[in-house]
């Protein structure tokens, strides 16, 4: 992950989750989870933030566990969701984790972190899955191009769908499904994938 990033969410944390802890798992991830996941089977949230996702995919009938690269954020979702399981992990590398899921989803992390990591970044994400496993992929496309920073520091990178379509080619993969969708939680467009893994 981007340093700066991380260390906004560390630092801000706690301001952002007030927000999305009184909202839900937005409509649109939630079609494409319940298009692609299967009930059951061990999932993993990567970038999970407030653990909220997290949350509703257990709910759901999906056994998640949720992993962050920020402290505070592994803070307020461990206190938020006592029950769940939260672990410490940053794309690209993701060095902590060496379980295999059958269900990856990465909602909005990808845009977090430099373009030159955004390849490896995916080739991880299905590295991560177990054979014929799925990955739900989502980032912004609001950066054009290059790379730009909000107010409070965290950075949004161009991400270029012809990047992710070679990476995941190179793993094995398969892309399923790929749209443009409007977030009703943010109103930002969105890229959703749906990505068959090896």
């Amino acid at each position: 992950m981007d340093h700066a990033t991380v260390q906004s969410y560390d630092v801000h944390g706690e301001r952002y989750a007030r927000k999305w802890l009184t909202q839900t798992m937005p409509a649109e991830t939630q079609r494409a989870v319940e298009q692609a996941f299967q009930r059951g089977l061990a999932s993993v949230d990567v970038g999970c933030g407030s653990g909220r996702d997290v949350a509703w995919l257990v709910a759901a009938g999906y056994p998640t566990v949720g992993l962050e690269a920020s402290s505070t954020m592994l803070r307020v979702a461990r206190a938020a969701f006592p029950d769940l399981v939260f672990e410490e992990d940053a794309l690209p590398a993701l060095a902590n984790t060496q379980a295999r899921f059958a269900q990856v989803l990465c909602r909005n992390v990808l845009m977090h972190l430099p373009p030159a990591a955004h390849g490896a970044a995916v080739r991880r994400l299905l590295g991560l899955l177990r054979p014929g496993g799925v990955l739900v992929l989502t980032w912004r496309t609001d950066t054009d191009s290059g790379v730009a920073r909000d107010g409070d520091g965290r950075l949004y990178s161009h991400v270029a769908p012809e990047l992710v379509a070679s990476a995941v080619a190179e793993s094995g993969g398969r892309v399923r499904a790929r749209e443009a969708v409007s977030s009703g939680a943010s109103g930002k467009t969105l890229a959703l994938w749906i990505v068959d893994g090896a």
